[in-house]
């Protein structure tokens, strides 16, 4: 359900549209780490082999060699015992063929058990030998010898293919590396690629051409001002003039009026009356100048008060003059700043870009190179060993067909893979296509998609082949138990549902092995035409990001009630399974923040510490560290790039190895969980038989978070104590289900 594109998943998902995107998350985070960590664990720990060999032993090298392969090594086991018995029951003992085919089987046995490399597989040299010393057995060997000495090469040259399975492992981490760079190159593109935009957008050409508009009126108000002031002036002036001459003249008539009547002094009256006269005249023209000039004088007064005036709107206008001025002055600068914040996110943009094709460029050649080489060398193997399975139809028919049916199966699952690995990359390309603004290199990613999902059709065509010819052999053998394995049969249905659907989405057909019956896909919309660019909303719907911000919070609270209320499941019976999947999850990364803050080591790394069984319960706690919960704190559903079609939507975040992927159900947009429906036959019994295993994970947090032990290992050895009797219950040893004994 949790994959990174490109992924080999421990079971094919379910049934669905393949989008264009790459792989998502459809069921939340917290549930993604126990269900992608730790369900192949658990299927290695619950299969049990047949009492034709010690089955105790078979589990615990099962326990021992925990793998990311095709087939769980406890599987490989079990078909290896069946087979030597077979072998030692039908062999003439006496004859050199018979012991190099009973030699054979007890040196196949113990290469399951004992000549393993660090990492569990067993030694492909220790392999090859068993094959090498079957050949002379097919050239000399009676039928019955042949028979089991070619059962016993095809399951020598399984474990080979299993072991070529095993190293695809490191190659798709790496390809995911490359993936999720280049899905961050993306996201940077798009942020640095909308700033460029929006600086580039700024135009203060319209504002300064107002601004200097209006400086202009305001300048030529200003020059009239300072006419108009110089003119004031220039008329008080001249009235002030006029007004001194006049008193000027009316002093000097007071004068010579002082004058004439000191001259009266001492004369008689008749001879005083002609001067007092004539003084009088003059007073009396003095007294007139001196009104005149007053008169003159106070129209100049009159006129002061407008120059104060003329002088406060002057300063005015040239105090509005300057603000236009640096009004204009600060725009000039906000549109350099804007154009030198445009230029600096085209840089960064286009070394973005630059980015994605080179990791474009480098996961093609992944892609197309080393994966495709190992994914080549796995099928073949598998290949072979159905081959050479066929050499014993004839005498032992239900062996052969069985092991022509798992050979032929894992073929098909090994396609199917890497089928999905190139529509997961074919997806990561048409999400660069549908860029806003285009990427540089838009043709050639429109291009290397199309041919993605070319080559993943093809690989579906043959995983289609495969599975045909798996169902046919399964179907004419007779298993011990008289018909084929429930397990085997549910395989066979998600690997058949999983191939159609993919298929759908590159114009393939379908493999019919139920003649009639179709499966049922409800609520899915309808397929894409293969290549073409998915719908982009040019608004993204409000209930969209409302739901999408809704599932972020309640992921950063571990709030798994609101993710069970918020997830959509094609059948309701499926709820409890997922409620128990969200659980468990939420308590063992509360067991892995435990082991972080009181011991600086997540609890996969205290777990380890553990003799014998460390390192697979480590790698049950591997999953923790991919849920992506550290990616979703402060991210907003609105600065999220949302790919929508139709009533599906996905979202890309940085951090996160896949979008996250949302579904409109009932009008309500809702995280979409159907690929629950695909594995539940498989993960819901194990989920039972785990759920005590979550109170025990809990309490084990708890007591670290209370300090209750002193060291790593005190730590380790508790979690031990409490979790080992229900490992042995779910191994159906002492006290377990069926299968317990020794």
């Amino acid at each position: 359900m949790n994959g990174l594109p490109g992924a080999i998943p421990a079971f094919p998902p379910s049934p669905g549209p393949t989008p264009s995107v790459p792989s998502t998350s459809p069921v939340p985070t917290l549930s993604w780490a126990i269900h992608g960590g730790l369900r192949s664990d658990i299927e290695s720990l619950s299969l049990q082999a047949p009492n034709t060999m010690n089955t105790r032993t078979s589990r615990s090298a099962a326990i021992r060699s925990r793998q990311h392969r095709l087939l769980p090594a406890a599987a490989r086991l079990a078909l290896v015992a069946g087979f030597a018995a077979a072998v030692v029951a039908g062999c003439d003992r006496t004859s050199d063929s018979s012991r190099a085919v009973e030699s054979a089987s007890r040196q196949l046995g113990a290469v399951g058990t004992l000549n393993q490399v660090p990492g569990g597989q067993p030694l492909d040299s220790e392999l090859k030998k068993v094959q090498s010393s079957l050949q002379t057995v097919s050239q000399s060997g009676t039928d019955s010898e042949k028979a089991n000495a070619a059962l016993l090469a095809a399951q020598s040259i399984i474990g080979q293919a299993e072991n070529a399975s095993a190293s695809l492992r490191d190659l798709e981490l790496a390809y995911r590396n490359h993936i999720r760079g280049i899905t961050s190159a993306l996201s940077d593109w798009s942020y640095r690629s909308s700033v460029a935009a929006a600086a580039e957008a700024l135009d203060t050409s319209a504002d300064l051409a107002q601004i200097a508009s209006s400086k202009t009126a305001k300048e030529r108000a200003l020059a009239g001002e300072r006419q108009r002031l110089e003119q004031v002036r220039a008329q008080i002036d001249a009235l002030n003039a006029q007004a001194a001459t006049r008193l000027t003249a009316a002093d000097a008539k007071a004068t010579e009026y002082a004058t004439l009547m000191q001259q009266t002094v001492g004369m008689t009256a008749t001879q005083a009356a002609e001067v007092v006269e004539r003084a009088n005249v003059i007073r009396r023209e003095g007294d007139a100048y001196r009104l005149e000039g007053s008169k003159i004088k106070a129209q100049a007064d009159i006129q002061q008060p407008v120059v104060s005036e003329v002088q406060l709107l002057i300063q005015e206008l040239e105090n509005q003059i300057r603000n236009l001025d640096a009004t204009a002055a600060a725009l000039q600068r906000r549109q350099q700043a804007a154009r030198n914040e445009a230029s600096q996110a085209r840089q960064a943009a286009n070394l973005a870009a630059n980015d994605a094709d080179r990791l474009v460029n480098e996961a093609q050649t992944q892609r197309s190179g080393a994966l495709a080489d190992s994914y080549r060398q796995t099928a073949d193997l598998f290949a072979s060993a159905a081959r050479q399975a066929g050499a014993a139809q004839n005498f032992s028919p239900a062996a052969s067909k069985s092991l022509i049916g798992l050979g032929q199966l894992s073929v098909a699952e090994v396609n199917w893979s890497h089928a999905q690995g190139w529509l997961s990359y074919a997806g990561v390309l048409e999400s660069l296509t549908a860029a806003s603004p285009r990427l540089p290199q838009h043709a050639d990613y429109t291009s290397k998609a199309q041919q993605a999902r070319a080559q993943a059709s093809e690989l579906l065509a043959r995983a289609n082949e495969a599975l045909e010819a798996a169902h046919t052999a399964y179907g004419s053998a007779r298993p011990r138990g008289g018909s084929l394995s429930p397990e085997t049969a549910a395989r066979i249905e998600r690997l058949k549902a999983s191939i159609d659907a993919a298929r759908a989405m590159t114009g393939g057909g379908s493999v019919d092995l139920s003649p009639g019956a179709e499966p049922a896909t409800p609520d899915s919309p309808p397929a894409q035409t293969p290549g073409a660019e998915p719908e982009v909303a040019s608004a993204v719907d409000a209930e969209l990001l409302a739901a999408a911000d809704a599932f972020i919070a309640a992921n950063l609270r571990r709030d798994t009630s609101a993710l069970l209320e918020m997830t959509y499941l094609p059948d309701e019976n499926l709820r409890p399974l997922l409620s128990t999947m969200m659980g468990m999850g939420s308590s063992f990364m509360r067991a892995d923040e435990a082991c972080k803050t009181r011991f600086q080591k997540d609890a996969g790394e205290v777990v380890s510490l553990i003799p014998q069984i460390g390192p697979m319960l480590a790698q049950s706690f591997e999953g923790l560290k991919q849920s992506g919960l550290e990616a979703l704190a402060g991210v907003k559903a609105a600065d999220i790039p949302f790919n929508v079609s139709g009533d599906r939507a996905t979202a890309m975040i940085s951090g996160l190895p896949t979008p996250l992927a949302f579904i409109r159900s009932n009008g309500r947009w809702m995280t979409d969980g159907s690929e629950l429906a695909a594995i539940a036959p498989m993960v819901g019994p194990m989920m039972e038989q785990m759920k005590p295993l979550q109170s025990v994970v809990e309490a084990w947090a708890i007591d670290i978070e209370a300090g209750k032990f002193e060291t790593a290992q005190a730590a380790a050895m508790n979690f031990q104590q409490k979790a080992m009797p229900i490992f042995m219950q779910m191994m159906g040893g002492p006290g377990g289900g069926p299968g317990g004994g020794g």
